[in-house]
């Protein structure tokens, strides 16, 4: 083996060995992983919470982070939490499942559920149908593909897509094994029939929801069929029914389980058919007092309106002052913001400290490990460099020589030549000269041989050397390329670990419209700005560098949209109130940026 090919090699094989010791897998982190998935289905808490704490306590490598966004979006799912915060390892998982797999369909499955929290509708729909097509060659994927096809025919549904969420549901049913899941597949399908006015499958498929959730002996899948049907009756304006159905779901509710819509279904159909209004109004009151009931306080204004019409004053009044309350303690919540910044505000600095001291431990491991990438590299390339220049000046001379020799060789054979042709005794003609000859001639072609050969190896060193070089240097841009991503990835999730930032993202989830969006006061800007300089310092030192005239709005908004938030939450950091600013102030960036 040649000294080039060793060097190569050995160059080859400390690359691999580096790169592989980053990617390396944790005991640890794949043993919490296996326990979680484990605790799943039956204790999705217990695996959310494990799975919390193990995101700030053990490095990953990233076939680890892409399994745990996967497993920590499904237990996020399962605890009835807000995807939100899963965002960016959602993005990440989908980035390192390129290829079609289950893998894949289940990081689409939980980002296009994280599109329809955010009222993202047609990204949500896009997600879910790429997620339906991997999955029609996974038929193992039972539970995925029931999730997937469930939520995109509710989306179809919402969107009034009617004749599209029928065949969705259909299939929903066959992949249904709970009674639960076939329960509420009934009542989706159903919910069809009653919005297309065909009443007599609208209730053949409701009671088939009744007689599954009776089969399953389930109180609370029973009170809620019972519900539904009502509901259903009350829309094709059969009082009698919807007010027996609605009496028999209350009835149906267990006794530890919330009763607060149920009671509110019933006392609204006693209103609406004029039917016992001292009724209507003890079970509305007793509605009240279900504080898991989302409604109870909007109630309290529609009693007082019936207590109004009835001329109890008192009553009324008690009613709309509760509801009003109701009303202003929603406005304080909201603006009352400053005297808990004063009180927590050692507590958020402190914790910002603490993730950008994390962050920088892995910044500091993560540029020291490229550096020594880097200086192996320069090492390396240096003695090839050495090698291959000792080569060729050994060839040069070998070369030389040889040329040399073939210049005497010449005149040698052109004296010869010469004087066999001035010779008038006939000795050309003798056997040994031409023998003699012979071997001149095939000496001077041996010779020619090696010199051609010796150019040709030149060459092709040459270029193995310059390939050599080209893909090292390609290794050192990607590991550059790698350290930068990660730091920006760290810098978004000490960003959103911020409490200026979990309210701007709490006030971006309550948003109802676009249009109007609530305003940040001003010291929440100025400390979600420096919040912002403070964590994103390096990644903005860089941009400055690159572009010295660059605003600082503009470094604001670009910070702000590597973090992943969502246009409307851009908006209100902004103090924007609509979203059109967020588009315009990316169109400045972007020209600024190209200019």
């Amino acid at each position: 083996m040649s000294f080039k090919s060793l060097i190569y090699g050995f160059s080859l094989w400390l690359l691999v060995l580096l790169m592989a010791a980053c990617e390396r897998s944790h005991p640890q982190v794949e043993a919490v992983l296996q326990q979680a998935d484990a605790l799943m289905e039956a204790h999705p808490d217990s695996a959310f919470s494990l799975l919390d704490s193990l995101y700030y306590r053990q490095p990953m490598s990233s076939l680890e982070t892409a399994r745990y966004a996967l497993l920590l979006a499904k237990a996020t799912d399962k605890t009835y939490q807000s995807l939100i915060p899963c965002d960016s390892l959602l993005n990440f998982a989908l980035k390192y499942y390129e290829k079609p797999t289950a893998d894949r369909a289940t990081a689409l499955l939980y980002k296009g559920c994280l599109e329809d929290e955010v009222n993202h509708d047609e990204e949500a729909i896009t997600h879910l149908l790429e997620a339906r097509l991997i999955l029609q060659n996974y038929p193992e994927e039972v539970g995925t593909r029931r999730i997937t096809l469930g939520l995109l025919g509710d989306l179809y549904y919402q969107h009034k897509h009617y004749e599209d969420c029928l065949p969705v549901y259909q299939e929903t049913l066959e992949l249904c094994e709970t009674d639960r899941d076939k329960v509420i597949t009934y009542q989706d399908i159903s919910s069809y029939y009653t919005i297309k006015e065909e009443k007599d499958s609208a209730w053949y498929y409701h009671h088939k929801a009744i007689n599954q959730a009776l089969l399953a002996k389930d109180s609370f899948l029973i009170a809620n069929s019972y519900h539904s049907l009502a509901l259903s009756f009350n829309v094709f304006h059969n009082a009698d029914s919807a007010y027996y159905y609605a009496e028999k779901a209350l009835r149906a509710v267990p006794y530890n389980k919330p009763r607060g819509r149920y009671l509110h279904t019933l006392g609204l159909l006693l209103i609406q058919n004029n039917r016992d209004g001292d009724k209507a109004i003890q079970i509305l009151n007793e509605s009240i007092t279900d504080d898991t009931y989302s409604n109870r306080y909007g109630i309290n204004k529609l009693l007082g309106q019936i207590e109004e019409e009835q001329k109890q004053y008192e009553a009324s009044l008690a009613h709309y002052r509760r509801y009003i309350n109701y009303i202003d303690s929603l406005y304080t919540v909201e603006r009352s913001v400053d005297v808990q910044q004063l009180i927590y505000d050692y507590d958020i600095k402190l914790q910002v400290k603490n993730e950008q001291l994390r962050s920088s431990k892995e910044r500091s491991f993560i540029i020291l490990i490229s550096s020594l990438i880097i200086l192996l590299v320069l090492v390396l390339a240096t003695l090839l460099y050495l090698h291959k220049r000792k080569q060729q000046f050994k060839n040069q001379l070998r070369i030389k020589e040889l040329k040399s020799k073939l210049t005497t060789y010449q005149e040698f054979i052109n004296e010869t030549a010469n004087a066999l042709h001035t010779e008038d005794t006939g000795i050309h003609k003798n056997w040994e000269v031409e023998r003699y000859r012979s071997k001149i001639l095939q000496l001077i072609k041996d010779n020619i041989d090696v010199v051609e050969q010796l150019k040709h190896e030149l060459y092709e060193a040459n270029d193995n050397n310059a390939k050599l070089l080209e893909l090292l240097k390609q290794k050192e841009e990607e590991g550059i390329t790698m350290r930068e991503e990660e730091e920006l990835r760290q810098c978004a999730i000490a960003l959103m670990k911020t409490e200026v930032m979990k309210e701007i993202t709490s006030m971006a989830e309550d948003l109802k419209s676009e249009d109007s969006l609530p305003i940040l006061s001003h010291a929440k800007q100025e400390l979600l700005r420096e919040e912002v300089k403070t964590i994103y310092s390096a990644y903005i030192s860089r941009l400055i560098k690159e572009f010295p005239n660059i605003k600082e709005d503009y470094l604001i908004y670009l910070c702000l949209e590597n973090s992943g938030l969502s246009i409307p939450a851009i908006g209100i950091c902004f103090a924007y109130t609509n979203v059109n600013g967020v588009y315009k102030m990316r169109k400045r960036v972007k020209s600024h940026l190209k200019s």
